[in-house]
């Protein structure tokens, strides 16, 4: 119920489906709170947790893979399978929703988040992100999909706070993405995603480069002024324009 309120947050109070099938299963050896998941979204959300049969409730409190899951009924519905962003995007908020939800702190969720990126969110990975992520399941680079995905995320999110002073974030694309995809033009193609992504910001902005894998920077822009990675713990319409990452 934990993981289902946060997702619930953010959807602004309530579940993205109506009625969500959810099946538990209990493995008798583990103590992890979470050991793997799955979700389908046919009709109505899916989901299926395998746990551990001898978790404490400390290890639910910090349990990842349920609030994972669950945020996938988020997801916008596509014209075919885009792991770097569908993965992407729910890794990265998977750890904002966690520190929303006040289960984990804004260090714990910085410092996970960080640690993930590792060098997935360098340039030379983010240009061959497309790529991998339609050779995933072959080449098994799910880490390098998941956090460069995520990379991406982030990037739009903090740039358009500073871009916006807060008016907009990563939310506000996000959501707008999910209601297009349930409306009269049906399941979102990949470009379409990238251009909601760059729409945004002005031609010469630079997170455009960083946006558009294919193409990305041959070095770091000027990071973005750091109140804004601190207001990701918040909707935008409740940041302050500038704000501490301490």
């Amino acid at each position: 119920s934990r993981s289902a309120q946060m997702v619930a947050d953010f959807e602004g109070g309530h579940m993205p489906f109506a009625r969500t099938h959810l099946i538990l299963v209990p493995l008798g050896r583990s103590s992890d709170a979470g050991v793997f998941g799955t979700t389908l979204r046919w009709g109505h959300g899916s989901i299926v947790l395998y746990l551990g049969a001898t978790a404490d409730e400390e290890a639910f409190k910090r349990d990842w893979v349920a609030p994972h899951e669950l945020f996938h009924l988020t997801n916008p519905y596509l014209v075919r399978r885009l792991p770097w962003f569908t993965e992407g995007m729910t890794t990265y908020y998977g750890d904002v929703i966690r520190a929303r939800g006040g289960t984990r702190t804004s260090t714990e969720m910085w410092d996970n988040i960080l640690s993930g990126f590792g060098h997935a969110c360098d340039s030379q990975s983010l240009a061959g992100l497309r790529t991998a992520s339609r050779q995933m399941r072959v080449m098994h680079n799910y880490q390098r999909v998941y956090w460069g995905g995520a990379c991406v995320g982030f990037i739009v999110d903090v740039a358009l706070r500073a871009h916006t002073n807060n008016a907009q974030s990563l939310d506000t694309v996000y959501k707008a993405l999910r209601q297009r995809s349930m409306g009269e033009d049906g399941p979102l193609a990949e470009d379409e995603i990238v251009a909601a992504f760059h729409a945004p910001f002005p031609k010469d902005h630079w997170a455009h480069a960083w946006v558009d894998a294919r193409h990305p920077p041959r070095s770091r822009p000027d990071p973005p002024q750091k109140g804004y990675c601190a207001n990701v713990l918040r909707p935008p319409s409740l940041c302050p324009c500038h704000g501490s990452l301490a």
